[in-house]
């Protein structure tokens, strides 16, 4: 019997089972001619082997290509290609927007005005202002407590010691 009679025999008989048996899930070996079928029957390892060696998307393309889907042209393309897949009786594709009328991903506070240090160029006495305006969200000068003061908020506080005997 040829391959291609015994193939639609195979897909008539399984069309008229797919009632009777459970779904099967995993990978399906797809053949194109009747010589990969005999091998992948006799040998699977070396018909894997044989396909993986075929594989177009080998290790030289990629670096050959690295560089294509980092250029202007091939992300507008990218874009416009995803706008008509999503709105497929479309017919324009709208201009894109610039990134100054992007919205800001988080509010900035009222009080980092006040701040007198950038977090890039010293970062512990940026977050030392912050934590204070935080505090304190009334103030619009940085005035921080001298070594010698005590905070007004812990002056309430009593340590308590526990001693233990050995």
């Amino acid at each position: 019997m040829e391959f291609n009679t015994a193939l639609r025999l195979f897909r008539r008989i399984s069309a008229e089972a797919q009632d009777i048996l459970p779904p099967v899930s995993g990978a399906t070996a797809k053949f194109t001619n009747l010589e990969n079928f005999h091998l992948y029957w006799e040998d699977k390892e070396e018909y894997i082997r044989q396909q993986r060696k075929k594989c177009s998307y080998n290790r030289e393309r990629r670096e050959k290509y690295a560089h294509h889907h980092k250029t202007p042209e091939f992300r507008e393309k990218q874009r416009k290609y995803e706008y008509l897949k999503k709105h497929p009786d479309a017919t324009v594709v709208p201009p894109r927007q610039s990134e100054s009328k992007q919205p800001r991903k988080y509010n900035k506070s009222s009080f980092t005005q006040h701040i007198t240090v950038k977090s890039k160029d010293d970062p512990k006495a940026y977050q030392r202002q912050y934590q204070w305006f935080k505090i304190h969200p009334g103030a619009t000068v940085y005035a921080p407590l001298k070594t010698g003061d005590k905070c007004p908020q812990r002056s309430n506080l009593t340590y308590k010691t526990i001693s233990t005997q050995t």
